[in-house]
């Protein structure tokens, strides 16, 4: 009885660790739109803090176990998920996303949402402000058309 209790056991953690291996699966994230690779998508196991970016080829390589999900995102694109299968190598086509910022501000630092925006905004008309006046540079030519400008 305790050599099947012994020949069971080890068979069980055998069949446990086979499940649990990793593997490498490379591919390209490639755009829908002109067929080229997209530089910076993200590469991320569902469910787990595990991830990558893709190269500037839009190239990846990740360990992942089989079963496991991989979503493939990038910014105007739409989100993509893949089954890990037997495959080595997945390629992924993100198609372009229809989603379009409803209001966005440009300020120094970037873009942002009009509702995420903190400080102060100010809009200025630069054909009526500038096309009037000679001035050095714009900087000097904003100087009283915005409030609080320095």
């Amino acid at each position: 009885m305790k050599k099947f209790l012994i020949f069971f056991t080890v068979g069980l953690l055998f069949n446990v660790s086979t499940f649990a291996q990793t593997k490498t699966v490379t591919g390209t994230v490639i755009s829908g739109d002109d067929k080229q690779g997209i530089p910076g998508s993200t590469v991320l196991i569902k469910e787990t803090a595990q991830g990558m970016a893709a190269d500037i080829d839009g190239k990846y390589s990740i360990q992942v176990a089989k079963g496991q999900t991989l979503v493939f995102s990038a910014i105007g694109y739409d989100e993509q998920s893949v089954v890990v299968g037997d495959d080595n190598n997945i390629d992924v086509t993100l198609s372009v996303s229809a989603t379009v910022l409803s209001e966005a501000v440009v300020v120094g630092y970037g873009v942002q949402r009009k509702e995420n925006l903190t400080g102060a905004v100010a809009s200025v008309n630069v054909e009526k402000t500038l096309a009037s006046r000679p001035i050095a540079d714009v900087g000097r030519g904003l100087q009283g058309a915005v409030p609080g400008l320095t």
